[in-house]
């Protein structure tokens, strides 16, 4: 870098020079230049804690520390890690927040010097320990490590120096008393000097720290008052024997006995000395000085030469402040500067690399440089640029590469005013040929040209429109043929052969060659970037559609797409640069063969240049490629490396004779010396920077239960441990070489998982893994530098997942046992299996016989038990009927009748239950219910009977609600048995009592009687079946209902029990769990709530409302469907006086009655020849029709799954046969209620009946698409309830009971009904006035639609418009 530089020579005085002499020094005026360098800056937006950088140190593993007035910072290269004193952990933090000097021990540890004392740091336990300094008022400004690593010197700001010993602890103080400076102890720096120290003062100068502990003078200093007794010693650099020191008036070279050497005041223009803060040797002829106000200086001790690098505020990349303080050479060679305020600064080892040139120092308006050429003149060398809108500059270039530009306009006055791009440079066998931007071709002659002379012999080839000039004056290259003929392309002109023989623009002297599509022969595009003649004379013409070679009259084709430039090796390789890559043609002889470079594929080449070692160097728009074609190795250098940027021009570059290359870009010049290129050799240390857990980052700390800690930092760790669960990990890493880390290169594994490396950029330095098996694995991670030098060691940690305890050796030797004791039992198992076998085949045949027996006995039941209902109903149906009818006190055949026929029916009931429950048919069904309420309305019902017989019934039922889970029908038959059986065998003027109580998830129901008693030998038989107390012969029953309780309770999951006393009475107790837990999911049927409600509206039975008993209202319309006449008329005579009645035979012509007529309800019987009532309610419930008519279905069949399957077609009621005719009279006035009240759901006021709702029933869908045909068809007056019917399919009168059905309102008031309600939702958005409203909704009179509007709503449509 030196080379680089001005020289200026120094006189450096003998081994002994006098104060005179120093005072000539002084006085001497040096002239010094500023050097242009290019530093890479930090400061708080890159991350640092603050911008005052006081400190430096790279540590073992290769990490930067960076002290500052805030805060200690750790770098990567990537992220700043910032250690800061924390008031809640003073043992744990720093110590202090000003840093001024930090020392790495031998064991690793970091000891810190800063206000208050020092601290050192523990990377092991990532932690640190604090020590105060004196009274704690002191700031430690310098350490020095004793040689054998146990202690510690320590120079404070006016406390003097401490002795620290690191394994006591003890801090022992040395005061300077000397005579020459007793009260100056502000220490700046230490060092060691034989058996003692070399100490620097602030104000007192350099002082010797003897072995004896006492401060004195050196030789010199005794004699010398100026320079080493009142001046500030920033810093002390031994160096070969000799020592550098830096004061407040510049450098001072000292010898071993430290007698003056030389003094280098660093004098620049009107400033005398510079203010030395630190300085570091880079060799023995570069030192780089820290000049506090005078910026970076670049010395030479051998030669005396130096050199100011300077903050300037327009360039970025100038250095970050001139207050620099502190200097650094890393393991890479990279120069780091900290500044006061500024931040710091990084100088790239390398960064003289390249040597860019802008338009500053070209001094031209823009950067953007079009061409490049060379010219020699003598023994001197001389560039032509071209510059966008600049014409050409020129440059001297020297024998070390530095360049001096002016401008150089040798066109003709005319010419000159409009050339202001040149295109490209031509060096022909006798001129300069310069192609310009629409001003053709221009020669020059070439000695005329490289000397920069004046002269008129040039020659001008231009455009005028014809065919004898030039196709195009944008002009892209020139070459000359072996015949002398000049060949020129052209952009969008083709490419032109100038005859030098003829007269240019006369007939014959210039033959043009463009593209023509139908001849493959011809010029493959109009648009030519560059012409180029090998040495073998071939011209080969590069185009924005393939390459061009010349032959004969005609081209031969090669590549496809653009090509931009083309370049002869040495070796007589062709490569052509395209768009898309870089392809070459090795053969010299024979034909030509383009093949692609693979390491430049889909690189846009702009130009090529060749060193002496044959590599290329290329430009792309992604930078400068070094390209060894032999050794097919390639190097990437970006504007991160000192480029002017990563875009060049097309064929923009030159080499020269001295072996530099130039090449122009859009933002300025690149200059290079291939041979002085400087590679980082430094393979770089990789460190694992972070470990996350479920992206949680994992530190060093204690032990913690359920938190994943470090035992020891990431660096110091060779090995982890996690648990199975402990297996979303996140590695981040660094590579710590600074030197351009954007350009670093990651390659990671984990061995046990990964095949093959996973390569990543410096943008994504991690690696994540999840769900690892458990196992030991090993992650490497490798590094690549900026130069793709690879450290191949890397780093390796070690990965243990250890299993789940089910999964380890322990719990496989457990399995193993349980195994085999499950064999061997399995064994024993099949042994007794075969012989239970052969037992079960014994017993199979009488099992298979009772089977068929039982199976025919409950069919048996079921059947005599349909049969015997529907009697029971013509004969029970009609009693209930006389009983009512009767005038005055029912005859007594009647009810002994009735009586008998319930009983012969409670009879059938208990017979059939019973044949259910043993064939599984009689399932439980619960649900959350109030079992308060219903156990009360069950034993209620009582009351009439228990006073029929003089008997005292008391219900002792709590009136809270007690909630539970149960199957109100088998509650409601075992309340009816117990109290039946109560009733039956109680005498006259006895007490029966009901007792219910709740208890820890179970019900108790008590049913205590005073009756005759139970003997205790019968008691355990009186729940068989048939069986009868003897006692009891002579009441009547038949021995069923406690053999059926006792399963209804038995299938309940309950308990039944008696206890009797004969004489005095018996108590029977029924336990019950009632909590959901203790029944199945199959066993729930309703959710909560739904089966109470509806069972409560069962057994509360309302009274109907709405049954059109209102003479002012039409009487709802019933329609019977039932095949039984007999039947048909019973039904029929209980709802005379309330309904008209329509009847039909069978299941058809109820159908075609019901679809006629719309009936408000429908009564059907279920077992009907032909269709029967469910396929009769599937029709009509299917039909939009009918949908809406509620269906009572009456049916023999008493199982839950009839009633199920009846329910599930669709019928509103289901009711067993024999039923009760009031029962059935109260279901049909609750069903026309429902539909009264849906049709007041309809026609309520406030309810727009022209709004869509999400249409989650058949009524809504049916209204939804009646609304819709309505809106269709809003606008036309003449639309009526006849169109209407019509559209929707349906009869006038079908669609008037419909529409009358669902809203209570005729067809017509529907119709007006929607029209107004349209009408108020159109004035409420403002759409228009009243007029245009009403006749958009079908009005053709606005006063009839006011009136109307008014008449409906109670105001007038403008009160509506104003709200």
């Amino acid at each position: 870098m030196m080379d680089r530089i001005a020289r200026l020579k120094l006189v450096a005085p003998g081994q002994r020079t006098g104060v005179w002499t120093l005072l000539l020094l002084l006085c001497f005026p040096f002239v010094t230049l500023a050097q242009k360098l290019r530093f890479d800056n930090y400061s708080l937006p890159q991350g640092l804690s603050q911008s005052t950088v006081v400190s430096l140190l790279q540590d073992r593993q290769g990490f930067l520390w960076i002290g500052t007035e805030d805060g200690l910072n750790r770098f990567d290269g990537y992220t700043f890690r910032i250690f800061r004193k924390d008031p809640q952990d003073t043992l744990h933090s720093i110590g202090g927040n000003f840093v001024w000097t930090i020392v790495e021990a031998p064991d690793g540890r970091l000891w810190i010097g800063h206000e208050g004392g020092i601290s050192c740091y523990n990377p092991t336990l990532d932690t640190f320990e604090a020590y105060r300094v004196g009274d704690g008022s002191a700031t430690v400004r310098t350490l020095v490590l004793e040689p054998d690593g146990k202690g510690l010197w320590l120079g404070t700001s006016g406390q003097g120096i401490f002795h620290f010993d690191m394994a006591t602890h003890v801090l022992t103080p040395y005061i300077n008393g000397t005579k020459q400076n007793l009260g100056n102890n502000n220490i700046l720096h230490i060092i060691r000097h034989g058996d003692g120290l070399l100490v620097g003062t602030r104000g007192g100068g350099l002082f010797l720290f003897s072995a004896d502990k006492k401060f004195r003078r050196p030789s010199f200093a005794q004699k010398d008052s100026m320079l080493l007794t009142a001046n500030d010693v920033w810093r002390i650099v031994p160096r070969k024997d000799h020592y550098w020191l830096g004061t407040q008036k510049g450098l001072v070279e000292l010898d071993a006995n430290l007698n003056l050497v030389r003094y280098v005041p660093l004098a620049r223009d009107e400033q005398p000395t510079q203010r030395v803060s630190s300085l570091l040797f880079e060799s023995d002829e570069s030192v780089w000085v820290a000049c506090y106000g005078g910026g970076l200086v670049h010395f030479n001790p051998l030669t005396g030469s130096y050199s100011f690098s300077n903050h300037a505020a327009v360039n970025a990349s100038s250095l970050a402040n001139d207050l620099v303080f502190s200097l650094l050479l890393d393991r890479s060679q990279n120069l780091w500067v900290g500044t006061w305020v500024g931040g710091m600064s990084k100088l790239r080892k390398g960064h003289d690399n390249f040597v860019n040139y802008s338009n500053d120092d070209i001094g031209t308006p823009s950067n953007f440089i079009t061409a490049i050429t060379s010219l020699p003149c003598g023994d001197h060398e001389t560039l032509f640029i071209g510059a966008y809108g600049a014409g050409i500059r020129t440059a001297t270039l020297d024998d070390i590469g530095n360049l001096s530009f002016k401008k150089y306009d040798p066109f003709p006055p005319a010419l000159s005013k409009s050339v202001d791009l040149i295109n490209s440079f031509y060096q022909g066998s006798t001129r300069l040929w310069i192609g310009t931007d629409h001003d053709g071709l221009v020669g020059i002659p070439l000695r005329a040209a490289g000397c920069l002379e004046k002269t008129n012999d040039i020659v001008h080839y231009d455009s005028k429109g014809d065919a004898h000039t030039l196709s195009n004056g944008t002009v892209k290259a020139a070459v000359e043929d072996k015949n002398g003929d000049l060949w020129v392309v052209t952009v969008g002109g083709g490419a032109n052969k100038i005859i030098t023989r003829e007269k240019f623009g006369q007939p014959g002297s210039v033959i043009h060659y463009l593209n023509d599509e139908k001849d493959p022969a011809s010029l493959s595009h109009n648009r030519v970037n560059t012409i180029f003649k090998d040495r073998d004379q071939n011209l080969w013409l590069a185009t924005a559609n393939g390459l061009n070679l010349v032959e004969g009259n005609g081209f031969k084709r090669f590549l496809q797409g653009k090509v931009i430039t083309l370049f002869q090796s040495r070796n007589g390789r062709l490569y052509a640069g395209t768009e898309h890559g870089l392809y070459v043609n090795e053969a010299t002889n024979g034909p030509f063969v383009f093949r692609e470079e693979k390491l430049l594929a889909a690189q846009l080449i702009n130009a090529i240049g060749e060193d002496a070692q044959g590599r290329l160097w290329i430009t792309t728009n992604q930078g400068l490629f070094r390209f060894d074609p032999t050794a097919q190795a390639i190097i990437q250098f970006r504007s991160s490396d000192g480029l002017q940027s990563d875009e060049y021009n097309f064929n923009a570059s030159t080499p020269t004779r001295t072996g530099h290359l130039a090449f122009g870009g859009v933002n300025g010049l690149t200059l290079l010396d291939p041979q002085r290129i400087t590679l980082n050799p430094t393979k770089p240390a990789v460190v694992i920077t972070s470990l996350k857990l479920d992206n949680k980052e994992v530190r060093v700390g204690p032990v913690k239960k359920d938190t994943l800690t470090l035992a020891k930092s990431l660096g110091e760790t060779t090995a982890l441990s996690f648990h199975y669960d402990q297996n979303y990990l996140t590695f981040e890493f660094a590579a710590l070489d600074f030197t351009n880390p954007s350009k670093n290169v990651y390659a990671y594994m984990l061995e046990g998982l990964d095949n093959q490396w996973i390569t990543t950029g410096a943008t994504n330095r991690s690696a994540t893994y999840t769900n690892l098996d458990p196992g030991t694995y090993t992650l490497r991670v490798k590094a690549a530098n900026n130069d793709g030098v690879w450290d191949e060691t890397g780093k390796a940690l070690t990965l243990i997942i250890h299993p789940p305890w089910w999964e380890t050796w322990y719990a496989y030797t457990f399995y193993v046992l349980v195994a085999a004791l499950v064999l061997w039992l399995a064994r024993n198992f099949v042994i007794q299996r075969e012989r239970w076998k052969t037992e079960l085949q014994l017993g199979h045949i009488e099992v298979q016989k009772l089977k068929e027996l039982d199976d025919f006995k409950s069919k048996f039941f079921a059947n005599i038990s349909h049969e015997f209902r529907t009697p029971l109903s013509l004969i029970l149906g009609p009693t209930e009927r006389l009983l009512s009818e009767s005038d005055g006190a029912p005859t007594q055949d009647l009810v002994t009748i009735r009586n008998n026929g319930k009983s012969l029916l409670n009879l059938v009931n208990q017979m059939l239950d019973l044949s259910r429950i043993e064939a599984g048919n009689l399932p439980l069904q619960v649900s959350e219910v109030d079992l308060a309420y219903y156990l009360k309305i069950f034993a209620e019902a009582f009351h009439s009977m228990a006073q029929q017989q003089h008997l005292d019934l008391t219900v002792n039922i709590p009136s809270e609600p007690i909630r539970g889970y149960a199957d109100v029908s088998f509650l409601e038959k075992m309340v009816n048995n117990l109290l039946s059986n109560a009733i039956k065998y109680t005498a006259q003027g006895g007490k029966i009592m009901v007792t219910v109580t709740s208890k820890g998830g179970y019900i108790v129901l008590s049913v205590t009687d005073t009756g005759k008693g139970i003997a205790p030998d019968q008691l355990t038989r009186i729940f068989e079946r048939f069986y009868r107390v003897h006692e009891t012969s002579s009441v009547e029953g038949t021995g069923l209902g406690l053999a059926l309780t006792r399963e209804l309770v038995k299938t309940h999951k309950g308990e039944i029990t008696v206890e009797s006393t004969p004489g005095k009475g018996s108590t029977f107790t029924i336990l019950l769990p009632v909590t959901k837990a203790f029944y199945s999911p199959a066993e729930i049927t309703t959710a909560p709530g739904e089966t109470e409600s509806m069972q409560k509206e069962h057994h509360e039975m309302p009274s109907p409302a709405g049954n059109g008993s209102d003479p002012n209202q039409l009487h709802p319309l019933l329609l019977i469907i039932e095949d039984n006449l007999e039947l048909r008329a019973f039904i029929r005579s209980a709802f005379t006086d309330r309904f008209r009645i329509l009847d039909a035979a069978d299941g058809e012509a109820g159908v075609k009655t019901a679809m006629s007529e719309i009936p408000d309800l429908i009564i059907s019987d279920w077992m009907m020849p032909g269709m029967d009532g469910l396929e009769v309610c599937r029709v009509l419930k299917t039909s939009e029709l009918t949908n809406h008519i509620p269906i009572i279905l009456l049916t023999a069949k008493a199982g839950s799954d009839s009633r199920l399957q009846g329910l599930e077609t669709g019928a509103d009621e289901y009711l067993t046969k024999p039923f009760d005719l009031k029962e059935l009279t109260i279901r049909a006035n609750n069903l026309i209620e429902q539909r009264r009240l849906l049709r007041q759901k309809y026609s309520q006021n406030g309810r727009s009946l022209y709004k869509t709702v999400k249409a989650t029933s058949a009524d809504e869908k049916f209204l939804e698409r009646l609304r819709t045909t309505v809106e269709q068809h809003l606008q036309n007056s003449r639309f009526g309830v006849e169109d209407l019917s019509r559209e929707m399919g349906l009869s006038r009168v079908q669609l008037y009971r419909k529409i009358t059905a669902l809203t209570n309102q005729s067809a017509n008031e529907f119709l007006r009904t929607y029209r107004l309600e349209r009408a108020a939702d159109l004035l409420r958005q403002g759409v228009g006035n009243i007029s245009e409203v009403a006749f958009q909704v079908g009005f053709e009179n606005p006063s009839y639609f006011t009136k109307t509007f008014r008449e409906h709503f109670g105001k007038l449509p403008s009160e509506i418009t104003k709200g």
